[in-house]
């Protein structure tokens, strides 16, 4: 329905500027609509999403084939849905469940000791793979020496 009252309206406004006194070429206004439009999807997700870095694997998850769990910090306005959704289609990346945890943000002192700031409030996500994960080696924290 829509598109017929769309149609009927761009042919009476390309009718209204041919008829105008000092028309000069093509009209240049409202277009057809299209008649078989190709469904696009594009994808801009406005997700403010980080990897946290994980600990070394020990060798019982080596052995396993790597991670099923993998942490990732984001804004506290972000749904577990709008994440499942973002990780499959961005990323191609199935996941099997979804934990949240929401944190307030530290509050600090200021440089000169005047007064008090806080960080920003943040959100863990913890989410379960349906597939293994090894993560590289260059990017795993390092372990501390205990001596």
């Amino acid at each position: 329905m829509r598109t017929k009252v769309r149609e009927a309206w761009a042919i009476a406004k390309r009718l209204e500027a041919e008829n105008r006194p000092n028309y000069k070429g093509p009209y240049k206004g409202p277009t057809l609509p299209n008649v078989q439009p190709e469904p696009r999807v594009v994808y801009f997700p406005n997700i403010q999403l980080r990897l946290v870095a994980p600990k070394p694997l020990t060798e019982d998850e080596r052995n396993r084939g790597g991670l099923d769990v993998v942490t990732f910090v984001t804004t506290p306005n972000v749904t577990k849905t709008d994440m499942k959704e973002f990780l499959l289609k961005v990323h191609g990346v199935k996941v099997k469940r979804l934990d949240t945890v929401n944190y307030d943000g530290k509050k600090k002192r200021n440089a000169r000791g005047t007064g008090f700031y806080r960080r920003p409030d943040y959100k863990k996500v913890y989410v379960t793979l349906e597939e293994r994960w090894m993560p590289p080696e260059r990017f795993q924290v390092p372990e501390e020496n205990k001596t």
